[in-house]
């Protein structure tokens, strides 16, 4: 990593639409960012297509959504190169006043909307996402954050910016190199072949994951059930996340109850079921509306029944821009 004495100034974006960094880094998309604390100004620092870079949101007002400002640790990267990346990992091209306007149809998600104005979809680098969510199966977030650094470490592929530590997603052929044991050395347990496996397949050129944005939705999504690890969950969080089928409705224990309680009138519903409702009900627009239900219910969760972690997750939010209507 280069010194910090000699990293380029940040680059400012006008954002047209609200825009909730905290929920839509740190709430289970992605589990590399570090949050920002007293001596950080509010900047994020984590890592976008293989580049240490951080992203702050200011100026937000009532009636005026802000800017972000970003900038990469590496000087040799261009300011404009930084903002092209930033752009498309916050999907800041999307056309979200079509896409409220589509959601709002349905006023459960209108309502909800208004309580999350500015929480966005990611697109990730495909092999980070797959990778991450192999790791994250049946974990809590500190748990899958320390099992991805723990990778990152023994591969060589961490480092220091701004005086915080950033960690990459080592590529296949590093991970494959590892092997089953050295994961699960490193506390991958159970998912330690899983990784594996995935990591030979990809280096080996059996699967190229970047061509699954242009299949079909349903057709993208056999090839990832054939991953050992990835079931249906997994793999339309990976299609949602990084590969663009925003039609994807991933679903967990949260979206499950967001869905039974909201739209079902409490009746048990097998998830492979709800999933297909989710697609049908909300399009093409499916992805969008699934974050939303996971934040909405996780945040009834907190305040009704008080979950661990609920302080923590509150001062984060408290750096999230004012809701705009």
């Amino acid at each position: 990593m280069p010194s910090d004495e000699v990293r380029p100034q940040a680059i400012r974006i006008e954002l047209t639409y609200p825009l909730d960094l905290p929920t839509s880094l740190d709430e289970g998309q992605a589990f590399g960012w570090t949050a920002p604390d007293a001596e950080t100004d509010g900047w994020w620092i984590g890592i976008v297509y293989g580049h240490a870079v951080r992203i702050r949101h200011v100026d937000a007002k009532a009636d005026n959504p802000g800017v972000i400002e970003v900038s990469a640790h590496d000087p040799d990267l261009p300011n404009d190169s930084t903002a092209e990346m930033v752009t498309r990992y916050l999907r800041l091209d999307d056309d979200y006043t079509r896409i409220r306007q589509a959601l709002s149809e349905d006023p459960v998600l209108a309502e909800i909307m208004g309580r999350w104005p500015g929480l966005t979809l990611l697109r990730q680098e495909p092999w980070e996402c797959l990778a991450s969510f192999i790791i994250s199966a049946q974990c809590h977030l500190p748990r899958i954050k320390r099992n991805m650094q723990n990778l990152a470490e023994v591969c060589g592929v961490s480092g220091t910016a701004w005086e915080e530590t950033v960690y990459r997603v080592p590529d296949p052929v590093a991970v494959a190199r590892l092997g089953e044991a050295q994961l699960r050395r490193i506390g991958l347990g159970f998912r330690a072949p899983f990784l594996d496996s995935a990591a030979i397949r990809i280096a080996e050129g059996a699967v190229e994951l970047g061509e699954l944005r242009t299949l079909p939705y349903e057709d993208a999504k056999n090839v990832l059930l054939t991953f050992k690890g990835i079931g249906p969950k997994i793999a339309d969080c990976i299609l949602a996340f990084s590969l663009d089928h925003t039609e994807a409705f991933a679903v967990d224990r949260w979206v499950s109850r967001a869905v039974t309680r909201l739209y079902l009138t409490g009746k048990k519903t097998p998830e492979d079921k709800i999933a297909a409702w989710g697609r049908e009900h909300f399009g093409s627009y499916a992805a969008y509306a699934q974050q939303l239900l996971f934040q909405e219910e996780r945040e009834v969760a907190m305040r009704e029944r008080a979950l661990p972690g609920s302080i923590m997750i509150r001062q984060r939010r408290q750096n999230r821009a004012p809701s705009i209507a």
